[in-house]
This record gives C-alpha cells, structure tokens and sequence, in this order.
C-alpha cells in the first residue's frame, strides 16, 4: 500500500513539474543587405517560415534602414544679383510581400543642401565658384519598423518554406529652390542607395525538462526509502 501511495504521489508530481515548466520568450532573426547604383527597382527575396518545432510564434517585426547618397551641384543663374539656393534629393523605400503586395514599412530618405549663398550668374553652367557648388557625397538614412501579432500574419509566416519580400527603391526628382523672382539650376551625378532588412520572429519555447525530472525523480526515490524503512 505504501509503494502504490509512493508511486501515485511521484507521477503526480512529476506531472506538476511538467505544467509548471517556465516559458521563455526568444527570437530568431534574418538580415538582408541591399546595395544598388540604380533606382525604379524592385528587388526580391527570400525570408525563411518560422519553425513550429521551436515553439509557439507570437510575433513578427521587420526593420529597414536605408541610405541615400549622391553627389549634388547647384548654380545661380540670376545675372547680375546672388541668390540662395536649397536643393533636395527625395527617395521611397518599401518592403512588401511579393504576391500581394501587402506592405510592412516603408521610409525616404532625402539628400539635402539649404540656403547656399551665390554669387550672380557667372555665364557657364558648371556648378563651380563663383556663382555655383557641388557637393561629394552626400548622404542620409532613414528607418521605418513594423511589428504584428496578427494571428493570419503568423500562420502565413509559419512552416519549413519561405515567403518572398520585395524591396522596392525609388528615386525623386531633384527640387531645386532659388529666391523668389531669381533663377537657379541643380544636378545630380553618382546616386548610390543601400537598405538593410532584419525580419524577426518572436516566440515562446518551453525549455526541456528532462533535467528537472530527472532530479525530481532522484529526490522522490531517496525520499521513498526513507519512507519505507520507517514503516
């Protein structure tokens, strides 16, 4: 009687260590880079499903952080009187799903100069001194973040496949801004763009508990023999 008592309490609690294993938020992560010389373009690729294996998702996040560089000139062409000049360079950034186009961030970056003094109009249009400037390697960045916990979100993102994203980078036209009444002109030369794309999956893995049974079962055994000895 003693033994079947000792045997029930020790499934029992061997069952409570079971149910009361800690969960543990983790997450896995893929990082794409993306360097190109040429805009208007739509470039794909390929994140890896979430692994049910590894637990329960609960949540998907995807980063971008993009870069805009370019070499910038600008040139007063008001004869006879100075001029300030802004010029501003605009880019979009997207990331979407490729086979609906669902979109999950976006940013735009803008390469920029703001009120540059010239001189009048000199007679050629070479965006040198006097009365114009370039500018070598300009640049900005930009970011954009989404985050869902959506459940049809997750179970598109869960399995051993993959799902295709689209970066999509497109290049504004340069705005070039004089004073009022006063003329001026801008170009661009070297445009070069970058994007970094981290997609993460957050889940809840429960850890192994063969360790902690293993344990358990040793203590309920030593307790047991004790336990029989003095019956």
């Amino acid at each position: 009687m003693k033994k079947r008592l000792l045997t029930w309490l020790g499934c029992a609690a061997v069952l409570a260590v079971v149910a009361a294993a800690p969960v543990r938020a983790e997450f896995v992560q893929q990082n794409f880079q993306i360097t190109t010389q040429s805009f208007n373009i739509n470039y794909s690729f390929d994140v890896n499903q979430f692994d049910a294996a590894l637990g329960t998702l609960t949540g998907m996040q995807v980063r971008l952080v993009s870069l805009l560089t370019t070499d910038l000139g600008i040139e007063n062409t008001t004869v006879g009187a100075s001029n300030y000049i802004s010029a501003y360079l605009p880019s979009d950034w997207t990331v979407r799903r490729t086979s609906d186009n669902y979109l999950f961030t976006d940013c735009s970056p803008t390469v920029s100069v703001v009120s540059v003094g010239l001189p009048p109009y000199d007679g050629n249009t070479d965006y040198q001194p006097p009365s114009g400037q370039t500018f070598l390697g300009l640049t900005n960045s930009a970011g954009g973040l989404f985050f869902s916990s959506n459940a049809g979100l997750l179970t598109d993102f869960t399995g051993v496949g993959a799902v295709s994203l689209r970066l999509d980078a497109q290049l504004g036209a340069l705005d070039v801004v004089g004073e009022s009444g006063k003329t001026e002109s801008g170009i661009t030369a070297n445009e070069m763009g970058s994007a970094l794309i981290e997609v993460s999956y957050w889940y809840n893995a429960i850890p192994e508990p063969a360790t902690a049974l293993l344990l358990l079962m040793g203590v309920i055994g030593l307790g047991g023999r004790r336990f029989l000895k003095k019956g």
